[in-house]
């Protein structure tokens, strides 16, 4: 469990609470919420969104953040005979698993809210059904398959006209979307040149350069401003 915060106020949500299974299935639910979020109120999405499908936990992984460690907490999680444990900052033993799930879901909404990224929380449902519908590498199956048996339909192969005008939008929108994804990144920073000014800007790369990359000199792509 843990919280993602920082993303653009968009009714009244501004943080994202990140919940994963870190059991057989490895899946996951994103649930959007503001980072004044209480503990109180985490249980009680809980509640609403996961206990229906998986009961109650029997361990709770999560970060040092006083929504997880204050007195409420502990006094629910002892009263419903629920393990913590509460890791140290960074520790791949207890909270890898949730800081890659983290690392997935911000590189997702950044693809598909590009041109909109104060609509972010339109997507966060259909961002948790792309991921338990991928196949995990270390079960071999996608969670869905562990959970249902099988991997439910996302997508229809059909690409029929339709006379609605909202529907063709979101259609045009998840195919943009599609083909960003599929342009590759650059893994150098451009300068570019302006003709009518004597100033070079620089675009950092989309992909974060490598350790050894860091300790040697950059090269540059020069790019002519249209």
């Amino acid at each position: 469990m843990d919280l993602i915060m920082g993303l653009p106020q968009q009714h009244r949500h501004n943080a994202i609470l990140t919940i994963v299974d870190h059991g057989c299935s490895r899946a996951a639910i994103f649930l959007p919420c503001s980072d004044t979020i209480t503990g109180p109120r985490i249980a009680q999405l809980y509640l609403d969104y996961v206990y229906r499908w998986f009961e109650l936990p029997t361990k709770m992984i999560s970060n040092r953040d006083p929504r997880f460690t204050s007195q409420f907490g502990k006094a629910l999680t002892e009263k419903l005979g629920i393990q913590r444990n509460l890791s140290t900052a960074f520790h791949p033993q207890t909270d890898g698993l949730s800081e890659r799930k983290n690392q997935w879901i911000e590189q997702y909404l950044r693809l598909v809210t590009s041109n909109d990224p104060k609509g972010w929380t339109h997507w966060l449902v259909l961002t948790t059904t792309v991921h338990n519908n991928q196949i995990n590498t270390t079960t071999g199956l996608s969670p869905n398959q562990i959970l249902f048996g099988y991997n439910p339909t996302l997508n229809s192969d059909k690409v029929l006209q339709t006379h609605n005008a909202l529907v063709e939008s979101r259609i045009q929108t998840r195919h943009s979307s599609a083909q960003q994804s599929r342009r590759p990144k650059r893994t150098t920073p451009v300068a570019i040149l302006s003709p009518r000014k004597s100033l070079v800007r620089c675009i950092p790369p989309e992909t974060p350069p490598s350790k050894s990359q860091t300790c040697h000199r950059r090269d540059f792509r020069l790019e002519k401003l249209s």
